[in-house]
């Protein structure tokens, strides 16, 4: 039996931890030929093999309706999303210093 991927991780660099999850959760799902499999078991899936503050993550994801919440393609997108902003947030702060400095300058 194959081992599920690595654990989804939220601290170091979350953008680069979750493609990696992303990438290695879906070489298992073709590796142990599960690509057909309905998408409320991969969710459970994907749950499962994340790290234990995954689930408080999801749980804290607000859908349109509890079809979404079982659809894969929107759990990764929300996942995707809680993961990115993070250094969106810095890079912009970081620009903003920056544009803030030349203004200054003599």
């Amino acid at each position: 039996m194959l081992k599920p991927t690595t654990c989804l991780r939220f601290h170091g660099n979350v953008d680069s931890n979750c493609q990696e999850f992303k990438q290695q959760f879906n070489l298992f799902l073709t590796a142990v030929n599960l690509g057909d499999q309905s998408d409320l078991c991969k969710v459970a899936m994907l749950l499962t093999a994340a790290e234990p503050g995954a689930i408080a993550v999801f749980n804290l994801f607000k859908f349109a309706n509890d079809e979404d919440s079982k659809k894969i393609y929107e759990v990764i997108r929300r996942f995707d999303a809680h993961c990115t902003p993070v250094r969106r947030k810095f890079m912009n702060t970081l620009c903003l210093h920056h544009i803030y400095r030349r203004q200054k300058s003599p």
